[in-house]
């Protein structure tokens, strides 16, 4: 993992099932699975600073646009500790997913 994605915050009780840098156009992103609470995530996370300018539509329109992201799924964007989470496919855990 390079040094741009190395601190991204673990939420307490969350476990990475997969993950990988990834390009998303011009954008080094973050692709994050995660189980936490009973839940699996599934995040594309970006250095906030890599994308100043960007409105939230435009970051969503850049997510959207990846072949990762689920389509017609609502995705849903926050802004914490420097980086942006762009969140796009929450569901219950299924064992035989994973």
């Amino acid at each position: 993992m390079s040094d741009k994605f190395q601190n991204v915050p673990v939420k307490d009780g969350a476990e990475v099932v997969f993950c990988e840098e990834v390009q998303i156009k011009e954008f080094d992103a973050f692709y994050a699975k995660w189980e936490w609470n009973g839940l699996v995530i599934e995040n594309m996370i970006f250095k906030e600073e890599d994308l100043k300018g960007k409105t939230d539509e435009a970051i969503l329109t850049l997510v959207a646009s990846s072949p990762i992201s689920e389509q017609g799924v609502a995705p849903i964007l926050t802004k914490e500790h420097g980086y942006v989470y762009v969140s796009f496919h929450t569901k219950p855990m299924d064992l035989d997913e994973l």
